[in-house]
C-alpha cells in the first residue's frame, strides 16, 4: 500500500467517523433532549400536583366541617309552607293579598297584572315601590302564602325615591 492510499484510508477513516459523530450528535439533539425536556416539564407538574393534593388534603377536615353545615336543616324563618291552590273564583284576591304584604311591609305596589289562561299555573305581574331593606320581608311574606308555587321573575331598578321590584310569580290553582 501506498502512502497515498494510507492517508486516503484516514481520510475516509475521519469522514467516516466524523459523519457517525454528527449523526449521534444530531440523534441526541432531536430526540433526546426534548424528550428530557418533556419529562422535566412533567416532573414540575407532578410536583405541583402533589402540592395541591397535600394542601386539599390540610384542609379536608375543614370542608368536612363545612359541608355538615351547610346540610344542616333551614331554618324556620324561611322554611316553605305545603303548597295549596287556589280555587278559580278567588284569583281576584291576589290584588287584595299583594296591597296588603306591601303595607305590612312599608312599600307600595304599583301594579299587579294576572295573566289567566287554562294552566293550573296563574301567572301574575307584580311591581312594588320603596325602600331596598324592606324588599327582603316582602320576599318572606310572599314565600309564606300557600299558593306560591314560584318565582319566575325578579328584577329590581333604581328610581328617584327608593327602589321597584318587579317580580312575575306562580300561583298555583285548581
Amino acid at each position: 500500500m501506498t502512502t497515498t492510499a494510507i492517508v486516503q484510508r484516514k481520510a475516509h477513516f475521519i469522514l467516516f467517523a466524523t459523519v457517525c459523530f454528527a449523526a449521534i450528535v444530531l440523534l441526541i439533539a432531536l430526540l433526546v433532549y426534548p424528550k428530557g425536556q418533556r419529562l422535566k416539564a412533567q416532573h414540575k407538574k407532578i410536583t405541583e400536583l402533589e402540592t395541591a393534593l397535600k394542601e386539599q388534603r390540610a384542609m379536608l377536615p375543614f370542608y368536612d366541617d363545612l359541608n355538615r353545615k351547610v346540610n344542616r336543616k333551614i331554618p324556620g324563618a324561611i322554611s316553605c309552607p305545603p303548597l295549596e291552590t287556589l280555587s278559580r273564583k278567588n284569583t281576584k284576591q291576589i290584588v287584595a293579598v299583594c296591597k296588603k304584604i306591601a303595607r305590612q311591609n312599608h312599600l307600595k305596589l304599583t301594579s299587579v297584572v294576572p295573566n289567566i289562561d287554562d294552566s293550573d299555573t296563574m301567572q301574575v305581574d307584580v311591581v312594588f315601590q320603596g325602600d331596598f331593606f324592606h324588599f327582603r320581608a316582602l320576599l318572606l311574606a310572599l314565600g309564606r302564602l300557600p299558593y306560591l308555587k314560584r318565582i319566575d321573575h325578579f328584577t329590581v331598578h333604581s328610581i328617584e325615591n327608593g327602589r321597584e321590584i318587579q317580580l312575575k310569580l306562580g300561583i298555583a290553582r285548581s
